[in-house]
């Protein structure tokens, strides 16, 4: 028998099963069967209208995750986890033992499950070549290719070593949400831990810095926590990821001169510039590339690239807030810019070929060779309206489909390219009917289904409109459109 003026247990809640109570029982029928502790731990809904979205910042909060599941009936499941944006005051994590009692509290973490995360964790202070493979395995959708994952492993070991209070628990969150399937209905015990990925957004808002190693560690933290909103509610990625790099800047010019912090520096600059660049915003660093040249894990050939296309996102900057009709002096900038885009060439390590294998020098210079063409393509849209000289803008777009379907035949038939969402969004935008195969073959879309399914209802949108007659600049109607998240 049902008793109506009791909450479900928390284990019946987790599993979405039918919670009932015999008589005056202290245990339900599901918990006795199974042997399990019955508890109602888990935090009660926040009542009346869902909180404002605010800016993230100590005084802040922003509007991702949840740190404890919702009871209300009224209430669908994504919303539930999107309501409660107010983060509250911090409470101070300082340990993985802390995160576990925070997330046993909630209900949202069973024993065994936190037991796989901290042996995953304890496996990061060791080396082999099996624990680089099995690294590889876990993470390789923020790498371009097995090669990388050496140095991105110990310099991973490196700064976990040296702020671990600050990273364990975004880390262990990270691991819930890339192990989890990535169709949307999932089970409940196969939740991403949205509990450690919350207690490290408030890390993030109140962390003071000191110097460059706390510098680097807010970079890590950031850019993950991006991640594990990128793979989950894909809510405010941008936002937390630009909060971490305002927060790092400073520092920044001694960061650059560490080269054992550019496996996290570049990948937090480029993934932000190329936001920018669609969003028409300005970038929080701008890269200053090192003397030699470098490969990076997530970026490639690309950061040669990257201070021109900070320059072009501070133009079209300034052309979307300052109008047309006033900046000739601006599309004189931006013209100037796109011609030395055209003549960018990638710089090529001496030992690219030693140290990498075929399919990933291969696959870098398609990325590189991608991203040349949408970036012109990008110069050209920020002048030109939709009408004027759309068969430029169709030449550049097509340019990125050649290389995109060159790779196969390059590199084998079996072979996936990386990290290249976002030359192909920019072509999509111009390219009528891609076919949907194609955004299934990028692994990082892959694994972020909302953000895919994002992406998809932009370049519809946009469609839409070009095709109703619209008259006016590219990026004027990505404004208007529905709100998505960009990825390198």
């Amino acid at each position: 028998m049902r008793n109506g003026s009791r909450r479900s247990c928390d284990r019946c809640y987790r599993f979405k099963e039918r919670c009932s109570f015999e008589n005056d029982d202290e245990i339900c029928s599901r918990c006795e069967q199974t042997k399990t502790t019955c508890t109602t731990l888990r935090a009660r809904p926040r009542q009346g209208r869902r909180p404002r979205c605010k800016q993230l910042g100590l005084t802040g909060s922003v509007q991702v995750w949840e740190i404890g599941p919702s009871s209300n009936a009224n209430v669908t499941a994504e919303e539930d986890d999107l309501s409660a944006a107010s983060l509250e005051e911090p409470r101070p994590v300082s340990s993985g033992a802390e995160l576990l009692k925070l997330s046993l509290e909630r209900g949202l973490l069973t024993l065994s499950s936190y037991w796989i995360q901290l042996s995953d964790m304890h496996e990061i202070r060791e080396s082999s070549p099996h624990l680089v493979a099995k690294f590889y395995s876990k993470y390789h959708l923020f790498m371009l290719g097995p090669s990388f994952a050496p140095s991105f492993r110990k310099a991973v070991q490196q700064t976990y070593s040296n702020s671990p209070a600050l990273l364990e628990g975004v880390y262990m969150a990270i691991f819930t949400a890339i192990q989890r399937p990535t169709h949307a209905l999932y089970p409940a015990e196969e939740q991403p831990d949205f509990t450690q990925g919350a207690v490290s957004l408030q890390q993030l808002r109140t962390t003071n810095i000191g110097g460059v190693t706390d510098a680097v560690a807010i970079l890590v933290l950031g850019q993950t926590l991006a991640a594990f909103d990128l793979l989950t509610k894909c809510v405010n990625s941008l936002l937390i990821l630009r909060y971490s790099l305002l927060s790092a800047r400073p520092w920044y010019h001694d960061l650059s001169n560490h080269s054992s912090f550019e496996v996290f520096t570049i990948t937090s600059i480029f993934w932000d510039t190329t936001c920018c660049l669609l969003r028409r915003e300005c970038p929080i660093i701008k890269f200053s590339p090192p003397h030699r040249p470098i490969v990076d894990r997530l970026a490639g050939l690309c950061n040669t690239l990257l201070p021109l296309l900070y320059d072009l996102s501070v133009a079209g900057h300034k052309l979307k807030h300052c109008g047309y009709s006033e900046n000739e002096k601006v599309v004189m900038t931006i013209n100037g810019i796109g011609q030395r885009i055209l003549s960018w060439t990638a710089i090529e390590p001496d030992d690219l070929t030693d140290s990498f294998s075929q399919e990933e020098v291969i696959g870098m210079k398609t990325q590189a060779a991608m991203y040349k063409s949408a970036s012109l393509l990008l110069a050209h849209r920020l002048v030109n309206p939709i009408g004027t000289g759309d068969d430029v803008a169709k030449w550049h777009a097509s340019g990125v489909m050649v290389e995109y379907l060159r790779y196969p035949e390059l590199a084998g038939e079996n072979a996936q390219l990386r990290q290249v969402g976002f030359p192909i969004l920019i072509a999509a935008l111009e390219l009528l009917d891609l076919p949907d195969d194609i955004w299934q073959s990028i692994p990082l879309l892959k694994a972020a289904p909302i953000c895919l399914a994002k992406l998809k209802a932009l370049v519809e949108y946009v469609w839409m409109k070009r095709q109703q007659g619209y008259i006016g600049y590219l990026l004027d109607l990505v404004d208007q459109g529905p709100d998505f998240v960009v990825i390198p």
